[in-house]
């Protein structure tokens, strides 16, 4: 690297969009408990965060979901049969494309 202004200010554009953009672990309780994994994690240096579906797919304001949009992980584009108990999944997971 040669240390140009041009290259620097690409850097920092781009650690700063990473950061904006760090990825982060909502679980959700919308299909089952999850008071005990809750006061796990209340101890816990990393924190856990149980949101529904509607405010995790907040998130993705000013991106379009990918087919299938905001799914329990297992069931987004599944390689496999799908789990037979879903209320043991406590993850949702999505792909999205910028908007404009």
């Amino acid at each position: 690297m040669d240390g140009g202004t041009d290259d620097t200010a690409a850097r920092a554009a781009q650690t700063a969009a990473r950061a904006a953009r760090a990825h982060k672990s909502h679980a959700t309780g919308d299909f089952a408990d999850r008071s005990a994994a809750q006061a796990v994690y209340d101890k816990a240096t990393a924190p856990l965060n149980l949101r529904s579906h509607a405010e995790i797919e907040r998130f993705f304001d000013g991106f379009t979901l990918v087919e299938p949009g905001l799914a329990q992980v297992p069931f987004w584009r599944p390689d496999a049969p799908p789990p037979t108990r879903p209320g043991e999944i406590g993850y949702y997971g999505g792909v999205a494309r910028k908007t404009g």
